[in-house]
């Protein structure tokens, strides 16, 4: 048999190999999403589920370089990639509520889609429920606008004042914050060019809890005077605005 005999001979075998291989990293890949499924959903707690991850990299490669339905795959997982940077970095992205202090608006549990699209466009508004970052630049917190630039601002437990007329805020509830700080002074702030002030609906909650474990306790002026610049929030740290689209994540 001549060399072009054995050479057509030998092709269904390696097609064969070829296929073969193919369905092997596509079983490896099909696998390391699985586990990294069932580790970001708390159901695997081993961290050696993170090997899945390079794993999966590495499967997904290596079937798209013997497999055309492995390009295939691989370039939509790109392509959804890249889709999911657009809208988690310049149009909206979810975040967990941890706590109830914005309830009933948004309660601990919930998956708030926080959008950044109106403020391209508008800039934000009283009575908009923000996400923003905290003074530390690394956490993220939530709070209602109640503040907006340029307003002069007197606050005192159960009151707050703009611009000379009380605010008929209907979403603060001051529960046992009013008592913990009778004992304060009013403060009052002018807001700058970029700078709104936002606070949680429910006040003496995740923001006072360091600082008093009961409504019998009171609070230090240091500590008061942390808590209204904490709720002093420049433009640049606002992250997005609170849409209608939530979902229960607990």
């Amino acid at each position: 048999m001549d060399e072009a005999g054995k050479d057509k001979k030998a092709e269904p075998i390696k097609e064969a190999k070829k296929s073969l291989r193919g369905i092997i990293w596509m079983a490896i890949w099909l696998l390391s999403v699985v586990v990294f499924v069932l580790w970001s959903r708390g159901i695997i707690a081993s961290g050696l589920a993170l090997l899945s991850v390079p794993v999966g990299v590495i499967s997904i490669i290596a079937w798209a370089i013997v497999s055309k339905i492995g390009r295939i795959v691989l370039a939509i997982i790109i392509l959804l990639f890249m889709v999911w940077i657009i809208v988690y970095f310049f149009i909206a992205r979810p975040h967990k509520v941890a706590d109830n202090s914005m309830s009933p608006a948004l309660s601990q549990g919930d998956c708030v889609w926080f959008e950044k699209v109106s403020y391209y466009f508008n800039p934000p508004k009283r009575d908009d429920i923000i996400l923003f970052t905290a003074n530390d630049n690394i956490t993220e917190s939530y709070g209602r606008i109640i503040g907006l630039p340029g307003e002069e601002i007197l606050i005192k437990p159960g009151e707050i004042t703009v611009n000379g007329n009380k605010l008929n805020e209907k979403h603060i509830n001051w529960g046992g914050f009013i008592n913990m700080g009778s004992s304060l002074q009013p403060t009052q702030i002018k807001l700058g060019e970029n700078q709104y002030l936002a606070m949680d609906d429910n006040q003496g909650g995740p923001q006072l809890n360091n600082a008093s474990e009961s409504a019998n306790l009171t609070i230090s002026q240091d500590v008061w005077n942390k808590f209204i610049n904490d709720s002093i929030i420049e433009k640049g740290r606002i992250e997005g605005k609170a849409s209608p689209i939530k979902y229960s994540c607990k």
